[in-house]
């Protein structure tokens, strides 16, 4: 769960149809400063969003820590030189958040249960 209206609305709807509804949210950064700002993604706010929608749904709200997983598949792939020849186009963090996305967080998520 992001803490935005899609996601927020995904675990309503699931929920009230009768389904396990479990929120995870992701903390792709370190969060010690606590950045906050309106258009802007993964702050702290966010967070806090998420974890109130959860509470109001009544199910329970986890917060993954992915911080070194995402700076080592995303980020640094953002601060490399494009390398077509790996399937990487002009959008790198595309490919990698994907990569992200597939590979570490539906792993380490599926571990969760109700």
């Amino acid at each position: 769960m992001s803490g935005g209206v899609d996601s927020s609305v995904a675990a309503a709807l699931l929920a009230q149809s009768g389904h396990e509804v479990i929120g995870l949210s992701m903390q792709l950064y370190d969060q010690t400063e606590g950045q906050t700002g309106f258009g802007t993604c993964c702050t702290i706010d966010d967070l806090h969003d998420a974890r109130r929608v959860a509470h109001r749904l009544n199910i329970p709200h986890y917060i993954v820590n992915f911080e070194q997983e995402f700076q080592r598949t995303v980020v640094a792939n953002l601060r490399s030189p494009l390398q077509c020849t790996h399937g990487i186009g002009v959008r790198p963090d595309v490919y990698s958040f994907t990569k992200f996305d597939t590979t570490v967080s539906l792993n380490r998520c599926s571990k969760f249960t109700m």
